[in-house]
């Protein structure tokens, strides 16, 4: 690491000097909101954007997503280092997963070689890909090919720089179908489980054997998804909006219609994140 990372309490989670000895580290890394001194040197300039997470910052890029079909400059899509960059060669291909180290502008982008089942893939240089990342509420793609790999000092990639990205705003993307398990607590404090069977950033259709809840009625939720291989636990707010008696599922008979309240930007940008890979084919369900 080229300087210390601190967490929102301020307490150093990585020193500099540090080594990150996988991908998979560096992907959990980066699932944080993680911070560094402004005094203490960084990355070359102009040679990547800022490690640092900023919550000023999500805020800025959810609430500014482009419109459906928009074209957008690589350098000005928010992109981080650490963000993941899926890369597929044709839509029946293997999709390889990449984490952003840098990018130099009209020169390059640099990511880290991905890996298949923990052994590196092994890419030629003018292969060409399809590359996607997820950034702030859209999905972003471009054309591009390995212009370099390399091993020195590490196993990374040179990506060719996109002149322009096609981007898709997904804040009112449809929901995805999932099988969740989900821990609820109602207004009274009552302690229930369920499945989420559907999922958006905007909100969720939930099962459950019982009814504990009517219209209206706002509900304390608890489950676990898995982004890019990490496992995240959501602890979110939602309001009842209706609530449904299906005869014919002995399962979950009642459906609940729930709204997300008040969702905290990183537990947002989670749900998204997810969708997005819903949509994109990386899982099913959890």
């Amino acid at each position: 690491m080229p300087f210390t990372l601190y967490d929102e309490e301020k307490t150093a989670i990585r020193l500099r000097g540090d080594t990150i000895v996988s991908q998979a580290a560096l992907g959990q890394l980066f699932s944080q909101n993680v911070y560094r001194l402004e005094q203490e040197p960084a990355l070359r300039d102009g040679l990547g954007v800022m490690l640092s997470r900023q919550p000023s910052a999500d805020k800025a890029r959810a609430k500014t997503a482009p419109a459906r079909g928009a074209e957008m400059a690589f350098d000005s899509s928010g992109i981080r280092v650490g963000d993941p960059i899926q890369l597929q060669s044709t839509p029946a291909a293997p999709r390889y997963t990449s984490l952003l180290i840098g990018y130099l502008k009209n020169r390059s982008v640099i990511v880290t070689q991905p890996e298949i089942d923990g052994e590196l893939a092994m890419l030629r240089e003018g292969q060409a890909f399809s590359a996607r990342f997820f950034s702030g509420r859209s999905v972003f793609e471009f054309p591009t090919s390995v212009l370099k790999q390399t091993n020195v000092p590490y196993p990374l990639l040179h990506l060719a720089y996109p002149r322009d990205l096609k981007v898709q705003e997904i804040r009112r993307a449809p929901r995805v179908a999932v099988d969740v398990i989900v821990a609820v607590e109602t207004p009274g404090g009552e302690l229930h489980s369920g499945k989420l069977l559907d999922l958006s950033t905007a909100g969720a259709g939930l099962g459950a054997r019982k009814r504990f809840a009517d219209k209206g009625d706002v509900l304390r939720l608890k489950f676990k998804l898995a982004v890019q291989g990490i496992d995240t636990y959501i602890v979110a707010t939602a309001e009842v909006r209706n609530v449904v008696h299906r005869v014919d599922h002995a399962q979950t008979p009642y459906l609940y219609g729930l709204h997300f309240v008040d969702l905290e930007e990183g537990t947002l940008l989670v749900l998204a994140a997810y969708v997005f890979g819903a949509i994109v084919g990386e899982h099913t369900g959890n």
